[in-house]
């Protein structure tokens, strides 16, 4: 993963850019999540082993209807992260996207919808036993 995307150092550099917790995101487009959360994501869950089940949301996809963004995979553990700019978290998510939760949280799987980077990463932290030193 992180080789593809142009090894550990573009990944770092990635991560740097990512918005940080207290980053007001009213002005982020939808179509910009994918430069301000997706990527860093992405980069990510590269540094730290983690599989993402990541379809990109501005192409057309085969994938289940409400997936949510991020359902993610680490040493046995799993959980889902949903990305929506603050506008959009008002407003709530899809009844696809609900419906997809809740079959998700019914086996098992902890599901966060954030705008924050750092809230995801936390919760991805926590959920999937990611020990970081």
């Amino acid at each position: 993963m992180v080789a593809r995307m142009g090894g550990k150092k573009a990944a770092v550099e990635l991560l740097r850019a990512a918005p940080s917790a207290d980053l007001e995101l009213e002005t982020v487009a939808a179509g910009d999540e994918i430069e301000s959360l997706h990527k860093p994501m992405l980069a990510w869950c590269g540094l730290y082993g983690v599989l993402p089940i990541y379809v990109r949301p501005d192409l057309p996809t085969t994938n289940c209807t409400g997936q949510f963004d991020f359902p993610l995979l680490h040493n046995g553990f799993s959980c889902a992260v949903e990305f929506k700019t603050t506008k959009k978290l008002k407003i709530g998510v899809s009844a696809d996207q609900k419906l997809w939760q809740e079959r998700a949280e019914s086996c098992g799987v902890k599901c966060l919808i954030t705008d924050s980077f750092k809230e995801a990463t936390t919760f991805a932290i926590e959920h999937l036993h990611i020990t970081i030193e």
